[in-house]
């Protein structure tokens, strides 16, 4: 029986006792690149283990050694368990510069979950909850988790609205939709890929299939798939460019756009625009503005 670990402790230990869990057994990408590197430069960075050999992280570093032919590969241990162990592989992975655009969205999606469960206070509506005992003078005082989105930001380097942005791609996109585009252009493509996770669940599956099949590339969807028709219900509305073509026409330019998205700018091109996240209504509007108002029924 191989024998536990200590805590904290950096040894070498026999690949062939690393414990591998079951939702870790995944197809891996391709790890000759790193196996290369490993053999130029050796293992810059041990892999992590728990005190009895179950896999925290590392899991690329582990198959790259293999590869080359080593029997044992330095770890260090940590007691993690749980979604804690998960969370702990998340997060190097999100440090990773080798994920797609929709691989880090299924991650952060995955993250969130993971947090919220373990630190139920960051939940929105207990956020809210709180920020609106603050500001009425309530007693807050209690220790507070940082939120989902403030605490990966810090961990990853992105800022909170990227995060946040790309746990909405994972969560719009059903299972078979995420499939159907994985290992094309567009599943690192996070214009397209926010575009595709706007359309109504049918449509997305339909334009899913015509990405599989070469009928829509990166840099594509939004000309070819996105277009709404009016009165659909849906708030996002992108404007044929043949419209907006006619306002650079008479304009002779577009400055603001004050309420609009990341992906509508892809078309529209305004030298300056708010979002939703902005609010348009609390900034200036200086020069040639375009608004294209929302045309879901019911809004006023």
């Amino acid at each position: 029986m191989t024998a536990a670990l200590k805590l904290s402790e950096v040894s070498t230990v026999a690949i062939a006792s690393v414990k591998v869990p079951k939702h870790r057994q995944r197809a891996l990408r391709d790890v000759s690149p790193l196996r290369d590197s490993i053999a130029e430069l050796g293992l810059l960075q041990p892999i992590v283990l728990t005190p009895d050999r179950v896999l925290v992280a590392g899991l690329h570093r582990l198959k790259a050694c293999e590869a080359l032919g080593w029997e044992e590969i330095p770890a260090v241990v940590r007691q993690v368990e749980g979604l804690t162990a998960e969370l702990a592989e998340i997060d190097e992975n999100l440090v990773r510069n080798d994920l797609t655009v929709l691989e880090r969205s299924e991650q952060l999606a995955r993250r969130k979950e993971i947090y919220e469960a373990l630190h139920p206070d960051t939940k929105s509506g207990k956020a809210q909850a709180r920020g609106a005992n603050k500001a009425q003078g309530r007693d807050v005082s209690e220790t507070i988790s940082p939120t989902f989105a403030t605490d990966t930001a810090r961990k990853t380097g992105q800022s909170a609205r990227t995060v946040q942005h790309e746990v909405q791609i994972a969560r719009a996109l059903p299972q078979e939709v995420r499939d159907a585009i994985r290992g094309t252009e567009i599943a690192d493509s996070k214009t397209d890929l926010l575009a595709l996770a706007r359309l109504e669940p049918e449509r997305q599956k339909a334009v899913a299939a015509k990405v599989a099949s070469g009928e829509i590339s990166a840099g594509d969807l939004l000309k070819k798939a996105v277009h709404v028709s009016q009165n659909t219900g849906q708030v996002e509305w992108y404007t044929p460019p043949a419209y907006l073509d006619a306002a650079r026409e008479v304009m002779g330019s577009i400055d603001l756009d004050p309420a609009t998205s990341e992906i509508a700018q892809r078309a529209v091109k305004a030298s300056h625009y708010f979002t939703a996240e902005d609010d348009g209504l609390a900034h200036a509007w200086v020069g040639n503005v375009w608004m294209n108002p929302p045309y879901a029924a019911g809004l006023v």
